[in-house]
């Protein structure tokens, strides 16, 4: 776990660099996200979730990322590009009503009935 910890500090080191931001996420981090495993499940409500993951046959630990209220799981893409390791599974999902699972309302509002709805 400190080595896990120790590398997600340290993750800064391996983001892609500000110069020529743009062209190395069209060539590099947008086909790697695109890439990544896509899944989905029904939640207690009936509403499809969805995830991305990245699975190494290997790999000793697995992280799940959550992303925060209204981030949509590609917000995390340059994240996963980063931390991409043999050692280290992936899994990202969106919220209810959060970037590519379903919403109860027609818009890109996040709504929820109530809290526990994300539960």
């Amino acid at each position: 776990m400190k080595a896990l910890l120790l590398f997600l500090l340290c993750s800064s080191a391996f983001a892609i660099s500000e110069v020529n931001y743009e062209e190395v996420w069209q060539r590099d981090v947008a086909p790697f996200y695109a890439g990544l495993e896509q899944g989905e499940f029904k939640n207690a409500q009936g509403m499809t979730i969805r995830y991305r993951s990245l699975k190494h046959p290997e790999a000793l630990r697995t992280l799940v990322i959550f992303p925060g209220r209204t981030e949509p799981m590609i917000k995390y893409a340059e994240l996963m590009y980063d931390l991409n390791s043999p050692e280290l599974n992936i899994f990202i999902v969106d919220h209810q009503g959060q970037g590519e699972s379903a919403r109860l309302v027609r818009t890109d509002a996040g709504h929820v009935r109530k809290f526990s709805d994300y539960v």
